[in-house]
């Protein structure tokens, strides 16, 4: 069963980094052609997680052979997010894609 729409708002930052490939696949198979999917992803030092860190250039390995990945935006959560300053972190940003499911 596939569908058309989807969204991810921390499911693939939850993912432990060596399952993601199998947590991509499973997105490639639910997503019918031209299906979108919404995904929130956040960004930050490697050592801080969960949520694990999820750079663009990592969502675009995980997805762009199946997607068309789009940025839609990017914002800077250290403001509204204490903790993760608290931790020692220097950056945590929120990052939002659209992701649209090319013709298998």
């Amino acid at each position: 069963m596939t569908t058309s729409r989807a969204q991810d708002r921390g499911g693939l930052v939850a993912v432990t980094p060596t399952d993601r490939p199998k947590y991509a696949a499973n997105l490639k198979e639910l997503l019918a052609p031209g299906g979108k999917l919404l995904l929130v992803a956040v960004e930050h030092e490697p050592s801080f997680g969960p949520p694990h860190s999820l750079s663009e250039a990592e969502v675009r390995a995980l997805l762009g052979d199946a997607f068309e990945v789009k940025v839609l935006g990017r914002e800077d959560k250290m403001a509204v997010e204490p903790v993760w300053k608290a931790r020692g972190a220097t950056s945590f940003d929120e990052v939002t894609y659209l992701c649209t499911r090319r013709a298998r």
